[in-house]
């Protein structure tokens, strides 16, 4: 982790970039989980600040570069945005980002490949397993979309305790 965060200080002086944003969440995502949520707040609220200076959030692409698009996009999403979300959830904060990115995810059943994917295999059997990748972090995106509308009802400026039409529509959005 020292040297984790060596990288982390010598990178976050120079410019913004989706590496030292992906660094800077690995190491909110670890300190949080291992008790220094203080500390993986301010680790979460820089990349935040890195990847709106990036315009992650808006409709910015790089026609020469797909693997850079494809790298932003699962950035936001993935990264930024669910991870703000269950962080300040879990926290009972209201989450900075209020909307989620405008460009979309591919659907994991129709370009799986965009998501990659791990195989697994036991000891003692002769089969490998697909971890189903991409539908995971679909499942995990969308549960903590809804996340994020909650956290804006429950703990923004105007918490009012919920009504029975936004509980209604919350799980109408949990079953679907």
């Amino acid at each position: 982790m020292a040297e984790a965060r060596r990288l982390w200080d010598i990178e976050s002086c120079k410019e913004a970039s989706v590496p030292t944003i992906q660094a800077a969440m690995i190491i909110s995502y670890t300190t949080t989980n291992n008790g220094m949520d203080q500390v993986g707040a301010l680790y979460l609220t820089r990349a935040l600040e890195m990847g709106k200076s990036l315009d992650l959030f808006g409709p910015a692409t790089h026609p020469g570069d797909p693997e850079l698009d494809k790298a932003r996009v699962f950035t936001a999403w993935v990264l930024l945005y669910s991870w703000q979300a269950l962080f300040n959830f879990s926290f009972f904060r209201p989450p900075p980002i209020t909307k989620p990115p405008v460009l979309l995810r591919p659907d994991a059943n129709l370009s799986p490949e965009w998501y990659g994917e791990v195989w697994v295999q036991y000891p003692h059997t002769p089969t490998r397993n697909r971890l189903h990748v991409g539908h995971k972090l679909q499942a995990e995106v969308q549960l903590r979309h809804i996340m994020n509308e909650l956290g804006i009802l429950m703990f923004g400026d105007s918490s009012q305790p919920l009504t029975i039409d936004q509980i209604v529509g919350i799980k109408k959005k949990l079953d679907s």
